[in-house]
């Protein structure tokens, strides 16, 4: 080769080289050319895992490389439509913006996104004459030739706790019932009978888990003790039980009623006037519902929001979910702010907040449908599964992956993701 080009070649080597390290440079710095502009910018991420795995992810209908979970790098700053699909689950979408030096999580605040299946499967199903759900939702109870079932929501195993075709009210599983741990409080109805003095049709509610047994009765509430019934108080409007404390408002004044110590403490007094109440309690929290209103205690009594005849409060997500005919909403006590979760024309009922999905599932217009909490852009709706039975209600295990449906004609459960 002539020494002219070898000259030429080295120059043209060096050209390149000047030209191209800084472009290299940037490029592995996260920076991009964003021809609409003619400029170098820096970019972003996008991060996306889902629950199952293996999904599909768009970007502006334009699919990504890899299935999830996956980390979409040197994306340009702006706003984009994702779209996650699966084969057999329902799409999840979203409008995004990605900020430049930044990653953005799809799965905000979370471990993933919850894909649901787009037809769910039935795992099994059994006939009912009665049935009733625990008040923390983890066992259902219901009866079937005078035999008292018990089916275990999280692993999804039936127990059969025999006959109770003998039991009278209060002593045994009703529609007043409020209760947890089924064995023991079988055991407890069995052990335990103190004789009635009034008239049982009078009773409003009866609350066990197991260990304490209490019966209201026109206003008035009465613990089981040595095989008899003893008195606690009267004019009460509602009643809450929480481990060894029994919570009642009694006039205008919130009591506590220590059922180990059998002491008394006065919680708040000069409550808002009310004919019905209710309490809520959870993680330490004090919620009540006095005549459709809901409130907090704090320093006093503090409301949250008006028009209110439901409140659960969920240990997992340390959030209190309450309702009305038409709204579903959530209140965080540790931030003190409420969220709208559901609006409705039509009827909104039996609402369920479940934290591993990130969803708060409800009935309305004879579907349970799911909504996740995710509130940036737009919240997802799904219809999981149409009812037969406009008398149902549902339940679902901690992972939000069984579905079960029961009535007092039927009980049948769904793998729902």
């Amino acid at each position: 080769m002539k020494l002219r080009n070898r000259f030429l070649l080295v120059g043209f080597g060096v050209v390149v080289f000047l030209v191209a390290t800084p472009i290299l440079v940037l490029f592995t710095r996260g920076y991009q050319v964003d021809w609409a502009n003619h400029r170098f910018v820096k970019t972003g991420v996008f991060v996306v895992k889902t629950l199952p795995t293996k999904a599909v992810v768009y970007l502006d209908n334009k699919k990504i490389k890899g299935n999830t979970p996956e980390t979409i790098r040197f994306v340009l700053p702006g706003d984009y439509d994702v779209r996650v699909e699966k084969d057999g689950y329902q799409s999840w979408t979203k409008r995004l913006h990605i900020q430049a030096q930044l990653a953005t999580w799809i799965n905000f605040d979370r471990d993933f996104i919850t894909l649901f299946k787009s037809q769910t499967q039935s795992l099994e199903s059994a006939s009912a004459n009665f049935s009733s759900i625990s008040k923390n939702g983890g066992e259902l109870a219901y009866v079937h030739n005078d035999l008292l079932y018990i089916y275990n929501v999280s692993n999804q195993t039936t127990q059969n706790l025999g006959d109770i075709s003998g039991n009278s009210l209060p002593y045994t599983f009703s529609s007043n019932l409020e209760w947890t741990n089924a064995t023991q409080v079988l055991a407890l109805f069995s052990q335990n009978k103190p004789p009635i003095t009034f008239d049982p049709k009078t009773i409003q509610k009866v609350i066990s888990d197991g260990k304490y047994l209490l019966i209201v009765s026109n206003g008035q509430i009465f613990t089981s003790k040595d095989n008899n019934l003893k008195f606690i108080d009267k004019q009460i409007t509602g009643a809450a039980l929480d481990g060894e404390n029994l919570w009642y408002i009694q006039n205008r004044t919130l009591k506590q009623y220590n059922l180990r110590t059998e002491s008394v403490a006065t919680v708040l007094e000069n409550l808002s006037p009310s004919s019905i109440a209710s309490i809520t309690r959870g993680d330490g929290n004090t919620f009540l519902i006095l005549d459709n209103s809901l409130y907090t205690i704090n320093d006093g009594l503090e409301k949250i929001y008006d028009g209110v005849n439901f409140a659960n409060y969920d240990t997992s997500a340390h959030k209190l979910l309450f309702a009305n005919n038409n709204e579903v909403l959530v209140y965080n006590p540790a931030q003190k702010n409420t969220e709208l979760i559901v609006r409705s024309i039509s009827p909104v009922t039996h609402p369920l907040l479940n934290s591993y999905t990130g969803y708060v599932f409800f009935v309305n217009e004879n579907k349970i449908k799911a909504i996740e909490l995710d509130g940036r852009d737009h919240r997802n709706v799904y219809t999981i599964q149409n009812l037969t039975d406009s008398n149902s209600n549902f339940t679902l295990n901690s992972e939000g992956s069984v579905l079960t449906i029961f009535s007092d004609s039927k009980v049948e459960s769904f793998s729902i993701r």
